[in-house]
């Protein structure tokens, strides 16, 4: 992804249960959406993705999200904003409970090894194989 694209792009997390229709109608207020889009490429998967990255037009003002200190709210539900690059970063915290998607791992690989390893990073609730 070109930096001009990642530059007008979002992270938008904890959607739990909000439709895309949905989040594309709320933010569409803010400036014109081009795309919403996760990273899991396992369509089974889909259901524990609770994020998407929503790319705006070029001529969006990005800052609107980061400077103002609104809740943004779908549905009851407050949404976890950070620029695209920060979703990436160690430093970044990112509010609310997260779900992770592990994708294309050895088979002989189960679920208490995958719950040791990822323990150190918080508490683990589920994790299904």
């Amino acid at each position: 992804m070109s930096s001009s694209s990642t530059s007008t792009t979002i992270y938008v997390g904890n959607i739990q249960s909000i439709k895309d229709e949905q989040l594309r109608e709320y933010f569409q207020r803010f400036g014109k959406v081009e795309a919403l889009y996760h990273n899991c490429t396992r369509a089974a998967d889909e259901w524990l993705i609770d994020y998407r990255f929503i790319r705006f037009s070029s001529d969006t003002d990005m800052n609107i999200f980061f400077k103002t200190k609104i809740d943004h709210m779908i549905c009851r539900i407050v949404l976890d904003i950070h620029p695209y690059e920060a979703a990436f970063r160690d430093e970044t915290r990112l509010l609310l409970d997260r779900k992770i998607c592990i994708a294309h791992t050895d088979s002989k690989l189960n679920r208490n090894a995958i719950k040791k390893s990822f323990t150190r990073y918080g508490r683990i609730l589920n994790c299904i194989c």
